[in-house]
């Protein structure tokens, strides 16, 4: 029995038949026959004559197939990346002159310059708010009202109280002014004497002593120890009254800053950007004698009770639009090379349109850190009057520390080096590229200073050499099953798989081996 393999290779090119073991022999204990190896596929094969009468093969030759199986032919395209050819291009640059410029990068956050938290100086209610958040105002307009009823009563009795320490200051001045009248009249006034011996008179007479004077030294002196305590007293009285007086004026002043701080007024034009009160509601004065201030945030805010609510923050607050800092931070590294003066550019978070200022002043202690460096404030004021920027944006901010004007620069691409370790361009002298030797100055990224053997108008070549992009295939794996066929004993079975790739492959030999077995 025989069974043949119809090793087709998918090309229509018929591949060898491969013998099977003769299982014959192995019963009747006879020497194993040999076989010629199984040659790879697809090589040449020259085909034994057939002696004698037919081979018969048992379906044993299963394994045979299975072996041959093993060496199906494939067709695999190899994919992956490729990596791409390094590219390059050739650069001819003008030499000219302009300015260059280094400087450092900073973050921070846009603020209104001037911001105005305003308070009620005084305790009291409110009766009346003329403002909502958003609403643009004028220096002086009136935007909220508590009742001045108390603050007039107020005013009033610090007027009397200052009437009367005034009045009691003016009879003090009186009061000294008679003593020091009566210490000078006691001054004037002359000491008793005792008359000489009078001349002879013409009847020859002896003249008799008289009396110069009405008081004698010794009580004027003490009539003079006397009006001078009083003095002393009147001096020590006016200088109490005169700080009565002081404090009665204090008192006064204040009383009237509460009474014209029962309205709050802006101090700045702006807009409103916070309004924390409500008509009813009772607020406790800040004690500032006044109706708020305008700064960096304004000078403190007073603590409000709204009705419904609690709240800390100033009563009414407005913002100056039309002036900008930005709070910014550098790190230690770059601090020293930041003053005060420096012009900055700035670049607001979603806008591409960039507005300029100067450094306005340089921290020397650390306010802050990232990823462990300390990070210290530097504040730029924005020059103009911007109308992009709003309070809160973030911005970047290159701050120029170092400037050259008209200066000669050439890309620092183009510089290299010549045998003799100078360093050189390549000039075009008549279109034709020739080694120039340079002196350099000072390098600010893609450009570096030139100071001598350039001059404006020269043209420099250069190559800039880069990979292009890598490019990838996909791996792709076909197949073609083969077509196996076998004849049994009392029949035949003939068995047929295709297939693409691996499994197409091996499923031709898998219907054919069984085929010849099913005999």
């Amino acid at each position: 029995m025989s069974m043949t393999i119809d090793t087709t290779d998918g090309t229509g090119a018929e591949t060898p038949t491969v013998p099977a073991v003769e299982p014959s022999r192995r019963r009747k204990g006879l020497p194993r026959r040999k076989t010629a190896a199984v040659p790879p596929i697809g090589a040449e094969l020259i085909r034994p004559k057939r002696r004698g009468r037919r081979r018969k093969w048992v379906a044993a030759g299963l394994a045979v197939v299975l072996l041959a199986g093993g060496g199906t032919a494939w067709a695999l395209t190899r994919g992956g990346t490729t990596a791409a050819a390094p590219t390059s291009r050739t650069i001819t640059d003008t030499i000219s002159t302009g300015s260059v410029s280094k400087s450092v990068q900073a973050s921070g956050t846009v603020e209104a310059a001037n911001v105005a938290d305003l308070t009620f100086p005084s305790a009291g209610t409110v009766s009346s708010v003329k403002v909502t958040v958003g609403e643009t105002v004028t220096k002086g307009q009136a935007l909220a009202s508590i009742n001045p009823t108390s603050l007039s009563l107020a005013v009033n009795s610090a007027q009397a109280s200052y009437n009367q320490a005034a009045a009691q200051l003016s009879s003090a001045q009186a009061n000294l002014a008679a003593d020091n009248s009566a210490m000078a009249t006691l001054r004037a006034t002359p000491t008793t004497s005792t008359g000489s011996t009078g001349a002879t008179g013409a009847t020859g007479a002896t003249g008799t002593s008289g009396t110069t004077a009405t008081t004698t030294a010794a009580q004027l002196a003490t009539e003079e120890q006397n009006e001078q305590v009083q003095i002393d007293s009147a001096d020590a009285q006016i200088a109490g009254d005169e700080s009565s007086l002081s404090g009665a004026q204090d008192k006064l002043n204040s009383a009237q800053a509460d009474l014209a701080g029962a309205t709050i007024t802006a101090p700045i034009a702006g807009v409103v950007s916070a309004v924390n009160v409500s008509v009813g509601d009772s607020v406790s004065g800040s004690g500032s004698g006044g109706s708020g201030g305008a700064g960096s945030h304004g000078t403190g805010s007073s603590a409000v009770s709204p009705s419904s609510s609690t709240s800390s923050s100033a009563a009414v607050e407005v913002v100056n639009m039309k002036a900008w800092v930005v709070n910014a931070t550098v790190s230690g590294a770059d601090l020293d090379s930041i003053k005060v003066g420096q012009e900055a550019t700035i670049t607001t978070t979603g806008s591409s349109t960039p507005v300029f200022g100067t450094v306005a002043s340089v921290g020397v202690t650390a306010s802050s850190s990232s990823g462990g460096a300390a990070q210290f404030p530097v504040t730029i004021n924005v020059t103009g009057d911007p109308t992009t920027l709003h309070p809160g944006d973030t911005a970047t901010v290159a701050i120029t520390t170092q400037q050259l004007n008209n200066v000669l620069t050439v890309p620092t691409a183009a510089l290299s080096q010549n045998s003799s370790g100078q360093t050189v361009v390549s000039k075009l002298v008549n279109g034709a590229p020739q080694q120039v030797v340079v002196t350099l100055g000072a390098s600010y990224g893609q450009q570096t200073v030139v100071t001598s053997g350039l001059a404006s108008g020269d043209q420099v070549q250069f190559t800039i050499t880069g990979l292009a992009g890598r490019t990838g295939t996909a791996r792709t794996g076909t197949g073609t099953g083969r077509t196996g066929t076998g004849t049994g004993r009392t029949g035949t079975g003939t068995g047929t798989g295709t297939g693409a790739g691996t499994t197409g492959g091996f499923g031709g030999f898998g219907g054919g081996g069984f085929a010849g077995g099913a005999g």
